[in-house]
C-alpha cells in the first residue's frame, strides 16, 4: 500500500523530534534521498524543523521546532479520528507480501514439493 504525503511527512517529523542529517532522516523515514530533500527543504521554509549545528561538526542536523512539534500532534490526532493509524516506522513489507501463484508449495508428510499450477 502506497503512503500518502500526509504520512510521509509525519515519517520525517518524528524522525527530526531529534538531530539528524539529511541522509539519516530520509534512511529512517523510508523515502528516497531526493524526496526527503524536497520535503525537508519545504518544512524548514514553514518554520516546522530548524537546522542546528551538533558539536564541532559542520554538517547541519535538521531538529523540530516548537511550531513543528504541534503539527505533529495535529497530523497524528487527525489520522487518528479519520480512523488511520499514525505512522510511527515505515510498514512492515512482509504483512503485503503474498506467496506467488508459481511457486505453491505442498507440505506432505515432512517433504516439500512444488506443485505444477493446472
Amino acid at each position: 500500500m502506497k503512503r500518502g504525503k500526509l504520512e510521509i511527512i509525519i515519517n520525517i517529523l518524528n524522525v527530526a523530534r531529534t538531530p539528524h542529517v539529511k541522509t539519516r532522516i530520509s534512511d529512517k523515514a523510508n523515502v528516497s534521498y531526493t524526496t526527503g530533500q524536497l520535503i525537508l527543504e519545504n518544512l524548514l521554509q514553514q518554520g516546522l524543523i530548524t537546522t542546528i549545528i551538533v558539536k564541532k561538526n559542520i554538517i547541519p542536523h535538521y531538529v523540530l521546532t516548537d511550531k513543528g512539534r504541534d503539527a505533529l500532534k495535529l497530523a497524528t490526532s487527525f489520522l487518528a479520528q479519520i480512523g488511520e493509524d499514525a505512522p510511527h516506522s515505515p510498514p512492515n513489507v512482509s504483512e503485503y507480501l503474498r506467496p506467488s501463484p508459481f511457486s505453491l508449495i505442498r507440505r506432505n508428510a515432512g517433504a516439500t514439493e512444488t506443485c505444477p499450477l493446472r
